[in-house]
C-alpha cells in the first residue's frame, strides 16, 4: 500500500513537472521568435544608415565642389 501511494505521488510530480517543462518550452519559443525579429530589425536599421552613411558622403562631395572647398577641407595658409 505504501509503495502504491508513493507511486501516486511521483506520477503527479512528473505530471506536474511535464507541465512546466511544456510551459518553459512555450516560452523559450517565444523568445526565440522574438530575438530573430529584433534581429531582423537590427541588420534593417544598420543597412538603412549605411546608405545614409553614403548618401550624406556623397551629398558633402556635390556641396564642397560647388562652393570650390577641397573634399580635404578648407586650407588654412
Amino acid at each position: 500500500m505504501e509503495n502504491c501511494e508513493r507511486c501516486e505521488r511521483l506520477t503527479k510530480a512528473l505530471t506536474e513537472m511535464e507541465a512546466e517543462l511544456i510551459e518553459a518550452g512555450k516560452k523559450i519559443s517565444t523568445l526565440e521568435n522574438r530575438l530573430e525579429h529584433a534581429e531582423a530589425r537590427a541588420r534593417r536599421f544598420f543597412q538603412k544608415r549605411r546608405q545614409a552613411e553614403k548618401e550624406l558622403a556623397q551629398f558633402d562631395r556635390e556641396v564642397r565642389e560647388l562652393v570650390g572647398v577641397p573634399a580635404s577641407g578648407p586650407s588654412t595658409n
